[in-house]
Formats: structure tokens, C-alpha cells, sequence
């Protein structure tokens, strides 16, 4: 990140003790400056994988037709990252098996959702005051 301000309403930017004590500098209305940003990184992530899980659900809604809205999360975490599994989606009471449970495949609209974060997520963005500067830098 690169900021600077070249000139603030005739204000000397040079901070010595003899510019302050100058009061002859003219009042300018101009305000000049400049901001570039830029990110680089390296790296490489390769992820097979399968899963397969059990996930406790909840029922949140019983839909006119009598099927059932379902939600459910499971968290785990793995060499210091926090992962997450979210589903939700539409049953339909016959889908349900004698020992409660329902196969991902008989779910309706299935939401999956797989999210985390620890140390591999915190190394793939940019860091908070590169990131503060580029959401505030007025110039």
C-alpha cells in the first residue's frame, strides 16, 4: 500500500518546527493526494475430497403440505482449522427411515454449505490496515 498527500488547503506537509513558525504560507483550496494498493501472494491449496457425515438436524417449519423444513450444522476441526457443515432443506415425512434418519439424496432444495477458518484461511487475504485503508482513504 501506497498513500500520500501532496498538498492539504496550503498547509505545509513538511513537519519541522520552522515550517509551523512560517505563518506566511497562503491559504490554498486545493486538496491533492494519491492511494495505490496492491496485493501479491503465492501459493497452492489442492483439496479432494468426500464427505460423509452425520449431522444431527433440526426442524424449523412445517410447510402446508405437511413436509418439513430441516437445518442442521456440524463443526470440527482439523490441524488448527475450525471447519463447518451447514445443510438445510425440504423432507417429506415418508422420507424419514424407521430409526429417524434421512439420506442426503432424498432431501429437497439441499443446501450445503462447507466454511471454516484458522491458519491457512488467515494467510489467503490481505492484512486489516491494508484492508481499513482501502475501505477510508478519501483520496
Amino acid at each position: 500500500t501506497d498513500a500520500s498527500i501532496d498538498s492539504l488547503f496550503g498547509v505545509p506537509l513538511d513537519l519541522s518546527m520552522r515550517n509551523f513558525m512560517n505563518l506566511g504560507n497562503p491559504f490554498s483550496p486545493s486538496v491533492q493526494g494519491g492511494y495505490e494498493s496492491d496485493f501479491e501472494g503465492d501459493g497452492s491449496t489442492e483439496r479432494n475430497g468426500e464427505i460423509t457425515a452425520t449431522i444431527a438436524m433440526r426442524v424449523t417449519e412445517i410447510l402446508q403440505n405437511g413436509n418439513l423444513f430441516v437445518e442442521g450444522r456440524k463443526e470440527t476441526k482439523v490441524n488448527d482449522e475450525l471447519q463447518f457443515i451447514t445443510l438445510s432443506g425440504i423432507v417429506r415425512p415418508e422420507d424419514i427411515s424407521y430409526n429417524n434418519t434421512v439420506s442426503s439424496d432424498s432431501i429437497a432444495d439441499l443446501r450445503v454449505e462447507l466454511s471454516g477458518y484458522g491458519v491457512l484461511g488467515d494467510k489467503q487475504k490481505a492484512g486489516w490496515l491494508a484492508g481499513i485503508l482501502d475501505v477510508a482513504w478519501p483520496f
